[in-house]
């Protein structure tokens, strides 16, 4: 149970958190913009509907994702609260009755992205940052784990730290116990507990899951890796922030990646 708590409240799968402060739901347009980036950015968006001071906190205690915030036209007097935050990585303006005059001083705030007086531009707008964001990042992956004899000393020189940091995370899982049966269905009941947990109001994760746990062999890894998206995106989240609480929750899979990886370098040394 201690297990589940802290990968529920250490992990969002996203590398993004889309944040929308309101204090009112003013009319019908503001909860159509609700639904529609719950639906759009599932598991990664936060609404605060009363207290901004509970929004700041939470964007204050946020430290491995890049938040997209909203706000209305009304409460960009957070702004300046908040702009210094490196966190942020852009506020928008919502509000479909604009002021003539606006506040120039918006302007020349670091992460400020715009005013929007409609639902479509502002969901476009967010849906299309995120899209550019994500496309931006350099994920630490399997590969920077499991790391080849090319890419070792590439490794090394870039990152000495987190290179050793793997390297031992790496052995110590290959050194656990996991040679019987039994350890590996409890190591997979595990897993399949936590996504579900975590994935619960996503039905097609839901059904990625149950496929996992009635197909999966450990011969596939490389292939339930690189093409099931829950993986990839907890996995390489879970690797890029170093939280031990999620590698060995993966533990079983990133073992299997790392043998089938082996074993498809020695079939090729062999040819």
């Amino acid at each position: 149970m201690e297990t589940s708590n802290k990968f529920m409240d250490t992990l969002i799968p996203e590398e993004v958190i889309i944040v929308w402060y309101q204090s009112t739901l003013i009319n019908d347009d503001d909860a159509t913009i609700k639904m529609a980036l719950d639906q759009e950015f599932t598991n990664c968006v936060k609404f605060f509907d009363d207290s901004a001071d509970d929004c700041v906190d939470f964007i204050t205690n946020i430290k491995d994702e890049k938040i997209f915030l909203i706000l209305p036209y009304t409460t960009t007097y957070l702004i300046a609260l908040i702009e210094d935050l490196s966190v942020i990585k852009y506020t928008y303006v919502y509000s479909c009755n604009l002021p003539a005059s606006q506040n120039g001083e918006l302007f020349r705030a670091r992460n400020f992205r715009g005013f929007y007086p409609t639902k479509e531009h502002l969901i476009k707008t967010i849906k299309q940052d995120v899209i550019n964001y994500l496309n931006t990042l350099t994920h630490i992956s399997l590969q920077n784990l499991t790391g080849s004899k090319e890419n070792t000393s590439q490794n090394v020189s870039q990152n000495p730290n987190k290179f050793l940091w793997s390297r031992v995370i790496l052995n110590t899982l290959l050194k656990a116990p996991s040679s019987t049966t039994t350890i590996d269905q409890q190591a997979m009941l595990e897993f399949v507990k936590e996504c579900k947990l975590f994935y619960k109001n996503d039905t097609r994760v839901q059904k990625d899951i149950e496929s996992y746990q009635q197909n999966y062999k450990s011969e596939e890894a490389i292939q339930w890796y690189t093409q099931t998206g829950f993986f990839f995106r907890l996995l390489n989240k879970g690797l890029r922030t170093q939280n031990v609480d999620i590698i060995f929750t993966f533990r079983s899979i990133i073992v299997d990646v790392f043998k089938q990886i082996q074993s498809l370098y020695h079939e090729q040394q062999r040819r």
